[in-house]
């Protein structure tokens, strides 16, 4: 009997836990860059540039990309497989344009987890005349019980320390 409570109780408490988790979490990393506002603007609203600088690409050079819309408004999706499980398959869409300041994308990853409700922003400012601050942002959701995981899991350092690598390359980049 001893042992149906040690094993009922290894698996009510995560879950007890579980509901005391945080199921939102929020990773932003930012740059300064050395080109005007404009000029970086319009390099990064165009997705199909973001394969410079993403962090991802450079895991998996040979990874399938599938692009559907106009790039660079809103709506325009590209869609990745990659056998990398760091990579994995997902679609990102632009969901939002404010010209020369903002762009909002929706992010929708199949593998190696599923979240559908993720999203994303970069966002710019001018510090000074020819200097542009360039903010990465993201979004994402953990529903109940998977929440259990950001026990284990420090999502600002994963993604935030990506972000960095890819704002150092942007930098390079542009």
């Amino acid at each position: 009997m001893t042992i149906i409570y040690i094993i009922a109780a290894l698996i009510v408490l995560p879950l007890i836990i579980a509901l005391f988790l945080k199921k939102e979490y929020h990773v932003q990393r930012q740059i300064v860059l050395d080109k005007n506002k404009s000029e970086v603007f319009h390099f990064l609203k165009d997705l199909k540039n973001h394969e410079a600088f993403s962090p991802w690409s450079e895991l998996d050079p040979n990874m399938k990309r599938t692009f559907t819309g106009t790039d660079g408004q809103r709506g325009f999706r590209v869609r990745w497989e990659s056998d990398n499980k760091q990579v994995g398959v997902g679609e990102q869409e632009i969901a939002n344009v404010i010209p020369e300041n903002r762009i909002e994308y929706k992010f929708r990853f199949y593998k190696p987890f599923k979240a559908l409700k993720d999203t994303g922003y970069l966002q710019l400012s001018e510090v000074e005349k020819h200097k542009t601050k360039v903010v990465w942002g993201f979004d994402g959701k953990l529903d109940y019980p998977g929440n259990i995981v950001s026990l284990f899991m420090n999502f600002d350092n994963m993604i935030g320390s990506s972000f960095e690598k890819g704002l150092q390359k942007l930098k390079e980049v542009i």
